[in-house]
């Protein structure tokens, strides 16, 4: 007789080997819209946390450049735009003053510096733009979304009694 190699190839092997092309080429673009977007809101938290670090900044330096005012020092606005522009390029910056509480020691009222920042930061990938825009139609435009911080913090001022 003749011989005859005989090989175990399981049934239906290459269909298998098709269907899992299939399901990762359906879920792939998916699971990347997913990754990219948790990327852009990691970008945009660092984003909110940079602008408030620099509304913190802006205000530390214009509650030390007041001047003698009444009943409240006055911010120069001046101060508070040039250290805005040495941040940030794209900022918004606007500074007011606000009275507190009175001092005992000093016989007047404590005053506070109020800044305002506001900036776009812009949206890098268009799919997460639109979920974005969606999300916050109100402070998102196609160009990016706007972060705006206010930071709060006493004008420093020397004992005068």
């Amino acid at each position: 007789g003749e011989a005859r190699i005989v090989r175990n190839v399981p049934e239906g092997r290459g269909a298998a080997g098709g269907q899992v092309l299939i399901e990762v080429l359906l879920i792939l673009p998916v699971f990347m819209l997913l990754i990219f977007m948790i990327m852009q809101i990691g970008f945009f938290s660092f984003q909110a946390i940079v602008t408030h670090h620099g509304a913190y900044e802006i205000a530390r330096v214009a509650s030390l450049s007041a001047t003698k005012d009444t009943p409240c020092w006055k911010v120069d606005q001046t101060v508070v735009q040039n250290t805005a522009k040495k941040m940030f390029t794209d900022a918004i910056a606007d500074a007011s003053e606000k009275t507190t509480l009175p001092d005992p020691q000093e016989g007047g009222m404590h005053c506070d510096v109020v800044v305002k920042l506001e900036r776009t930061v812009r949206i890098h990938l268009p799919m997460i733009g639109r979920f974005m825009k969606a999300a916050s139609p109100s402070s998102c435009t196609a160009d990016g979304c706007k972060i705006v911080a206010v930071v709060r913090m006493p004008i420093e001022r020397p004992l005068e009694k």
